[in-house]
């Protein structure tokens, strides 16, 4: 026998494991922890639903400040929720395969940074860019938010977890349009980005002292990147249109086009979940 026969095998969901941090065990020895749970996936879902009430109300002050057209400022708001809805059930695999904790504080990271780089850049095109990164740690936070707070709190209690968690969204939601007003009149546009940069910072480093670790995997390794190909620009496309609807004439070459390019990225995802082993959609 070698000597490395009786080794286990390697897997990266082993090392992603490995580099999730265990919660303060101070912290995790107490009876309230998991509502410490709780608060976090709370910050969480209050930033998403703030940024995005927050932005809407901004559109304006942005198409005078960029010189753009009101079709251009709309992608402001666009590109985060394509990149949000096309990466949210691709993250939802990857967080079943490889743990939810380590990839939910790189989603708060990512979602942080974009904002403040937002508010940062001088640049529409690089403005529209950093709200795709934006969406795509809204994707991570997204895809972990509910699980996580199930696995942690008992059976008993939550429907009061996913009550708070709901009343943080509505929250987030309600208080936008007030904070924008007030932060476009008194400091400009920028803090309308930057309102949600010291929630994300809170929320990842409480994160990090009260999240568990993963304690359940996806049984199935594999990962059915060519689901995942297909999937993306299906959703992207059918978002698209929704959005433009108002916008692009229903005959006209840019909706037929996107219109064709769902329907037939979409056939083409159903046939390859149908045929592999491990599918995306499980």
């Amino acid at each position: 026998m070698s000597a490395g026969a009786d080794k286990a095998p390697f897997h990266w969901r082993d090392v992603i494991r490995g580099g999730e941090p265990p919660p303060a065990a101070f912290l995790a020895r107490q009876p309230f922890h998991p509502w410490l749970v709780v608060g976090v996936t709370c910050i969480g879902a209050f930033i998403g639903q703030l940024d995005a009430s927050i932005v809407q109300l901004a559109l304006p002050a942005l198409k005078q400040t960029f010189q753009v057209s009101v079709n251009e400022v709309r992608w402001v708001a666009i590109a985060y929720l394509l990149a949000f809805a096309s990466s949210l059930p691709v993250f939802g695999r990857i967080c079943e395969m490889f743990g939810r904790k380590l990839l939910y504080l790189i989603g708060f990271a990512v979602f942080t940074v974009a904002s403040l780089l937002c508010g940062l850049t001088d640049h529409f095109g690089w403005l529209v860019a950093f709200r795709v990164v934006q969406g795509i740690g809204g994707g991570l936070l997204g895809a972990n938010s509910i699980a996580i707070l199930v696995k942690s709190v008992p059976s008993d209690k939550r429907a009061h977890a996913i009550g708070l968690f709901t009343a943080a969204q509505a929250i987030g939601v309600s208080t936008g349009p007030v904070a924008g007003g007030i932060l476009l009149d008194a400091l400009g546009w920028q803090w309308v980005f930057w309102a949600t940069v010291p929630f994300g910072f809170a929320a990842a480093a409480l994160g990090w002292l009260v999240l568990p670790r993963t304690a359940d995997f996806a049984g199935n390794r594999t990962f059915d990147w060519q689901g995942a190909l297909l999937l993306m620009p299906s959703l992207v496309l059918a978002i698209l249109i929704l959005n433009q609807a108002s916008v692009w004439p229903l005959a006209s070459p840019a909706m037929l086009l996107c219109m064709a390019g769902a329907i037939v990225f979409f056939a083409l995802f159903v046939s390859q979940e149908r045929a592999v082993a491990s599918p995306l959609a499980t």
